[in-house]
């Protein structure tokens, strides 16, 4: 069983990438969930920049799995990667997950509150937060290195 699924088993993409000697981002998590249902608190998230991926498992992000495991390898070593799900229950994220080698974790955005708070709206997305403020927002590149490149290293 991968990690994903192991213990309280995260969803959604979401990526921390720190950063030497940089100050902690402050984002609000407010209304993300772990696939147990437990709310997500600062602490699981703090960092001094982070990536955010959003999706859901309709046919439209189908590769989402692919695309975020090479977030993790282009940025792994550095990053936490997480996948947030838009509106799906952990029933369905579980059964999705099942059948897929997904090596990042993942969070619920049940309602849409987080993904709306921080104007998504298109999937898949990315946003990356660096010291607290957005850096990056927009449709998930199939490649993240030109777009992270200039503003991460």
């Amino acid at each position: 069983m991968n990690r994903v699924l192991k213990g309280a088993a995260l969803a959604c993409v979401f990526a921390a990438l720190t950063i030497p000697g940089g100050a902690a981002a402050a984002v609000e998590i407010a209304g993300l969930k772990h696939l147990d249902g437990t709310s997500v608190v600062a602490e699981e998230v703090s960092a001094n920049a982070l990536f955010i991926v959003f999706s859901t498992w309709s046919p439209k992000c189908r590769d989402i799995v692919e695309r975020a495991n090479q977030v993790e390898a282009d940025w792994g070593e550095h990053a936490r990667v997480f996948l947030v799900n838009f509106q799906e229950d952990a029933d369905t994220v579980n059964e999705f997950l099942a059948r897929r080698d997904l090596r990042v974790e993942v969070l619920l955005d049940p309602d849409a509150g987080f993904s709306k708070k921080h104007k998504i709206t298109y999937l898949p997305s990315l946003l990356a937060v660096r010291d607290g403020a957005a850096a990056f927002r927009g449709k998930l590149p199939d490649d993240t290195k030109p777009v992270l490149r200039p503003i991460f290293e």
